[in-house]
Parts: C-alpha cells; sequence; structure tokens
C-alpha cells in the first residue's frame, strides 16, 4: 500500500488503541507526535473500524472495497436523477477504466473519503432542488461539511452545485433561500464543533499554517514543472470517456435538451473539483479522484445514444450469455481476492524487514537536525503500521533490518 495510506491507517488504528485524540491525532513518537496535516476526519472513522474489528492485517483493504461499493452506489444515484438507472453500468465502467480511479481508492488515500462525501452532497443539493426540500439541501450542506474536515478546502466543490443547477435548469426560483438554508447548514455546525471542541480551532488553525497556505505559496512538496500539468494528467486519465466522447461527435449522435443540460451541469461540477488544483504546484494525480465520477457520467450521458442500439440487441439475443460472463467475472475477483489474502504484492522487502522485527512497542532513535531530513517515509509508514514501532529516519539503512 502507498505510504500515505499506510500512515491514515496508523493514525487510525493509534487513535483507537486510545493514543492521540479525535483533534490532536498521533503518528509516531517523533514524526507528527501531533498530525495536522490534514483534518481529522477520516481517521476517526477509520478508527470506528479498528475499534470494532482489531488491529487485522488486511483491514485496510476491508473498509476500502466497503467504501468503493458506496462510492460506486452513489454514482449510480446521482446518474439516476438524470437517465434511466438500468444504464447506470456505462458511466460506472468509464469511471473504473481510470486507472487513478482504483489506485486512489485501493490505496486508503483522503480522496476515497472525499469522493463519497461529495457525491452525498451534490444528490442532496440536486434532490433538494428538485423535490423543493429544504431538508436535503441541509444535510447537502452537512455532506460538505464532512469532505472539508477530511480534507479541507478541495472538499468544498459542491457548494457550487445549487446555483450551478439553477443557472443550467433555470429554475431559479427560491435559489436566493436555498443558498441561505446551504450556508446557515454548513457555518453553524463549523460554529458549533470549535464552540464545544476548542481544541479543533488549534487544529485547524496548524492544518492551515503547515499545510494549505505553505501549499499555496509553494513551500512544500513541489511535485508539478507548471500550474496547468493536473489538466494534463487529467485529461490523459480520461482517455477512454474522451474516446467515447470523440466516436459520439463523429456519428453526429444527437442528444436531447434536458440530457444536454444535465451533462453540462456535471461537468461544471466536474471542473469545480479538478480545475481549483492548479492554484498550487504540488500536485498528485490522485487529487483529481472526486472530480472523476461527474466527467464520467456527462460523457455517458453523450454517448449512449452510440452504444445504445448495440446494447439492446445484446440484451435481447444474449442476455443469459452476458448474465453468466457477469457471474464469472464477480467469482472470479473472489476467488482472487481471497486467494491474495495476506499477500505481500508491494513493497516486498521492506515488509520482509519489517516482519523481522519484534513485535512490540520500541523507539528506534536516529535523530535528525528536523523532520524534513526523514528520507524513508515509506518505511517508516510500514513500521508504524504494522510493527507499532516509532522511529528516527535520518540515516536508515540495511542495518535497521540486519
Amino acid at each position: 500500500m502507498f505510504f500515505d495510506g499506510l500512515t491514515y491507517s496508523s493514525i487510525g488504528r493509534n487513535l483507537a488503541e486510545g493514543k492521540g485524540s479525535f483533534w490532536s491525532p498521533y503518528y509516531t513518537e517523533f514524526v507528527y507526535p501531533t498530525f495536522y496535516e490534514h483534518p481529522p476526519l477520516a481517521f476517526g472513522i477509520q478508527a470506528m473500524f479498528f475499534y470494532l474489528f482489531g488491529d487485522l492485517f488486511f483491514l485496510e483493504k476491508l473498509y476500502n472495497l466497503l467504501f468503493t461499493l458506496s462510492a460506486l452506489y452513489f454514482v449510480v444515484r446521482l446518474w439516476s436523477i438524470f437517465s434511466m438507472r438500468r444504464t447506470a453500468w456505462f458511466p460506472l465502467l468509464l469511471l473504473l477504466c481510470i486507472p487513478v480511479f482504483h489506485w486512489t481508492f485501493k490505496n486508503n488515500m483522503l480522496e476515497v473519503y472525499v469522493t463519497m462525501f461529495t457525491l452525498l452532497s451534490v444528490i442532496f443539493y440536486v434532490n433538494g432542488i428538485r423535490n423543493h426540500s429544504l431538508l436535503n439541501i441541509g444535510l447537502g450542506s452537512i455532506w460538505c461539511l464532512a469532505a472539508f474536515l477530511t480534507k479541507g478546502p478541495v472538499g468544498l466543490f459542491p457548494l457550487v452545485t445549487i446555483i450551478a443547477y439553477c443557472w443550467i435548469f433555470s429554475v431559479r426560483r427560491l435559489m436566493i433561500t436555498r443558498l441561505l438554508i446551504q450556508w446557515t447548514c454548513f457555518l453553524i455546525p463549523l460554529f458549533l464543533i470549535a464552540w464545544f471542541f476548542p481544541a479543533s480551532i488549534d487544529h485547524m488553525k496548524q492544518y492551515f499554517h503547515t499545510q494549505v497556505f505553505a501549499s499555496l505559496q509553494n513551500q512544500r512538496e513541489i511535485t508539478a514543472s507548471f500550474r496547468f500539468q493536473i489538466l494534463f494528467e487529467l485529461m490523459l486519465e480520461l482517455s477512454i470517456p474522451i474516446l467515447f466522447l470523440i466516436l459520439s461527435r463523429i456519428n453526429k449522435i444527437s442528444i436531447e435538451r434536458k440530457k444536454l443540460k444535465a451533462t453540462a451541469f456535471l461537468l461544471l461540477i466536474g471542473i469545480c473539483a479538478s480545475v481549483p488544483l492548479i492554484i498550487s504546484l504540488k500536485q498528485r494525480k490522485f487529487y483529481l479522484a472526486p472530480s472523476l465520477p461527474y466527467y464520467c457520467m456527462a460523457v455517458a450521458l453523450m454517448s449512449w445514444p452510440l452504444i445504445e442500439n448495440t446494447v439492446d440487441l445484446i440484451r435481447q439475443k444474449y442476455v443469459n450469455i452476458t448474465r453468466l460472463t457477469t457471474l464469472a467475472i464477480l467469482t472470479g475477483s473472489l476467488i482472487i481476492m481471497v486467494k491474495n489474502y495476506g499477500s505481500i504484492s508491494r513493497d516486498k522487502e521492506i515488509m520482509s524487514c519489517v516482519q523481522r522485527l519484534p513485535n512490540r512497542e520500541a523507539n528506534f532513535i536516529s535523530k535528525p537536525s528536523s523532520i524534513s531530513e526523514c528520507q524513508n517515509w515509506t518505511l517508516v509508514a510500514y513500521i508504524m503500521r504494522y510493527r507499532k514501532v516509532s522511529i528516527y529516519c535520518d540515516d536508515l539503512n540495511s542495518s535497521l533490518c540486519d
């Protein structure tokens, strides 16, 4: 597993075992004894799983599978608002063809939670407008707040949903009232959290200072050579959906006006979730994960007429073959998952090193002058996750594992 995911699960496990607290998450004794790199909601959720099921070797895989299925279900729910539910497999297929999407969900990244919470937020906002339900709009803000408390400002893009939907679908009546409810239900819980949990203020101050503002000033990890690099990465990840879109244009596929508006709405949400990432040179492909469902649904709406006749023919003539193929794929996937349970497919040398260490809490101290000198974050993450050992990694080398 990618070391970020191991770090997050270690923090969640530590929290479940009483080390640290929700607003003062504990990573290791020496590296981030108080973890201010992100808001703590995701760590609290993971802590509940560790508390209920114990420190299982593959627990991250189990709850990430649950979260993956949840996110895919939410995509189906949002798709069903704009199109027939029985065609929801198409945007799901496009989504699962994107490498960074399943990589993100497999590696326990915070974007998993942001994707789930923001999908729920958009669903509730849209249903609130369509059904004239202020309660749904309020719940949409709660889910948006959950995304914010998971990874900060990148989870706020659902707040554009009401304006975008009312503008594109020309339902501007009561828009101001809906916006007031939206912001009230977002800000009041945030104020109540600050009021009843003063430690939350310190945590968020530290988070914005050390992570957000530093990233905006390009004082954190610089992973992009230019600001628009993340958008080129987005185009590459969306290669297959874009191919369907091109084929639709070549074949001059027409789309009804209502679907065209839905496409514009979904594209706008996807843009709001991805384009603001250019503000910093700290860019990674998995940051795009929360935006991908909206792009895939937009492309699927425009491309569905291209494949509709073929799909109907297959459904009518080869329904049994289709069902058997689907069942075979699911069964094969389950068999492979069970067979590989407990096996190590990544960082085998590091895991071999970790497994030779004693299974006890200890401190390997090799003190650097600052945390920034720590070079081997992956080894730190593995040793904390699987041996509960806090180390300094100023001069970590093979001697630790000899």
